[in-house]
């Protein structure tokens, strides 16, 4: 992929048929994901109480 801006949705598309494993692939992407929003939604929850 060149960079570029894509989205998940077209990521996902390209990692399900250009990948040798994409089940693996697409679980590490939405680990990677959640992990990177966790902190964002943790902070906001606590600026709000």
């Amino acid at each position: 992929m060149m960079a570029r801006y894509a989205s998940y949705q077209a990521l996902a598309t390209i990692i399900r048929h250009r990948f040798s494993n994409p089940k693996s692939a697409l679980r590490e992407l939405f680990c990677r994901l959640v992990f990177e929003a966790m902190p964002t939604i943790t902070l906001a929850t606590i600026r709000t109480s």
